[in-house]
């Protein structure tokens, strides 16, 4: 099985991408700029989701 977890500091960004790659993804709203909110993403996904097999950092601006 697989699970995903994805971030974004906007809201509206991360809803849509949630519904284009399904419900059953974790989403959190963050802000990868502060290493505090960094830490605060890996602990939430380890505690929904396990073991983090594969990180992807991406950095995207429209």
């Amino acid at each position: 099985m697989v699970q995903v977890a994805i971030t974004c500091h906007n809201t509206t960004t991360l809803n849509e991408a949630v519904k284009a790659i399904g419900d059953q993804t974790l989403a959190l709203v963050s802000d990868v700029t502060n290493l505090d909110s960094i830490g605060n993403i890996y602990n939430e996904v380890v505690n929904e989701l396990g073991k983090i097999d594969v990180l992807e950092p991406n950095n995207y601006h429209k």
